[in-house]
């Protein structure tokens, strides 16, 4: 009986070639065919990894990335100031991967969901990777040493977000601190009890800080502090050299 309907499949099988309905193809168009899907999915694979990383580095040089451990303004914060264009391309970019990859039976033989979730992983893996690499391309921009590209890094680094702050302290006061950024344009910063201090309140004139808080007539009142590593200053603040005078201004804010 088996061999019957399969016998009748290769019947209608040559019917439909003899009839012109079917056209037989030579290996190396399937070959080919095989080959422009890798070659896409590679191209594809890279172009997501550098938005991913693009927007992680984004998220770092104007010190997003350090704000949500500030609770849910700073979750909002992150929120509203995402690169979204970035972001919904590295969202299309994705899906056009999904389309490539369930070409192969590996992959169109598992639900859709399960090769989305792991692209998005991979992705993301990769992402986290590659960002350190834009640092440099952040800093060749601003020292305008980046003469094709310094123009799209310094236009999604260099603005600021509506209510976050990154800059170097260059002077303190009994209730707070100037810190100053990367284009050496200064911000006062006051601090009141009900600002946060996630890593403490040990801050001296040179360290690089993010503040989250509301800026109004020239002064940022400061919701929450907390001090960036070195090597993040010293990437992206221009004024990294200042003296080291360390002391616990929590003693000043205090008195």
């Amino acid at each position: 009986m088996e061999n019957e309907h399969n016998n009748e499949i290769k019947k209608n099988i040559f019917q439909a070639i003899k009839d012109g309905t079917v056209s037989m193809r030579p290996k190396w168009y399937f070959v080919l065919q095989t080959v422009l899907f890798i070659l896409g999915i590679i191209m594809v694979s890279l172009a997501i990894v550098y938005v991913i990383s693009f927007v992680i580095s984004v998220l770092w040089e104007s010190g997003i990335w350090f704000v949500p451990m500030f609770g849910s303004r700073g979750w909002s914060e992150l929120f509203v100031s995402l690169p979204w264009t970035l972001v919904i391309t590295a969202i299309l970019f994705i899906l056009v991967l999904e389309i490539l990859v369930r070409h192969f039976s590996f992959a169109a033989r598992r639900p859709i969901v399960y090769t989305l979730l792991g692209i998005v992983l991979l992705m993301g893996i990769g992402g986290a990777f590659a960002a350190p690499f834009h640092r440099e391309f952040f800093r060749a921009a601003y020292e305008d040493k980046l003469p094709v590209m310094g123009g799209f890094y310094r236009g999604y680094g260099a603005p600021p977000p509506r209510n976050t702050f990154v800059g170097v302290i260059s002077e303190t006061f009994k209730n707070g601190f100037f810190i100053e950024d990367r284009n050496n344009v200064k911000v006062k910063v006051t601090i009141s009890p009900k600002t946060r201090f996630p890593f403490g309140t040990e801050l001296s004139e040179g360290d690089a800080v993010v503040v989250l808080g509301d800026f109004s007539s020239g002064t940022v009142q400061a919701l929450g502090i907390r001090e960036i590593n070195s090597e993040f200053g010293s990437s992206t603040m221009r004024a990294s050299h200042m003296p080291k005078m360390r002391r616990n201004m929590m003693l000043e804010w205090n008195q």
